[in-house]
C-alpha cells in the first residue's frame, strides 16, 4: 500500500527543516562558547568575532550537514513505508 504526503505535511516538513538547520548553527556555536542568534533563515554571532577559522567553518558547515542528514533519514523513511509525494498523473484520452 502506498501512502501520500499532503501539502500540509510537506509544509510542516519544510518548516521543521528550516528550524533544525538554523538551530544546529546556534547549538554548535553555543557549545563552542559563542553567543549566537538564530532567525528564520539566518544565524550568526550576536557580537564579537570567531576565535578561529576552524570555529567559523564548523558552525557554518553544521547546518547543511544536518539538512543532508534529515534528507537521508526522510528518504529512508519514505522507502521503508512506501511514501510518495504525488502519484503519476493519469491522462484519459477521449475520442
Amino acid at each position: 500500500m502506498k501512502r501520500f504526503l499532503s501539502a500540509a505535511g510537506i509544509l510542516v516538513i519544510v518548516a521543521a527543516t528550516f528550524a533544525l538547520h538554523e538551530a544546529s548553527h546556534a547549538v554548535t556555536g553555543h557549545l563552542l562558547g559563542y553567543q549566537i542568534s538564530a532567525r528564520i533563515n539566518s544565524s550568526g554571532l550576536e557580537r564579537g568575532e570567531y576565535r578561529s577559522h576552524w570555529d567559523r567553518d564548523l558552525i557554518t558547515a553544521v547546518g547543511p550537514l544536518v539538512t543532508v542528514l534529515q534528507g537521508l533519514v526522510g528518504a529512508a523513511f519514505a522507502l521503508r513505508y512506501q511514501c510518495l509525494v504525488m502519484e503519476k498523473p493519469q491522462i484519459d484520452v477521449i475520442g
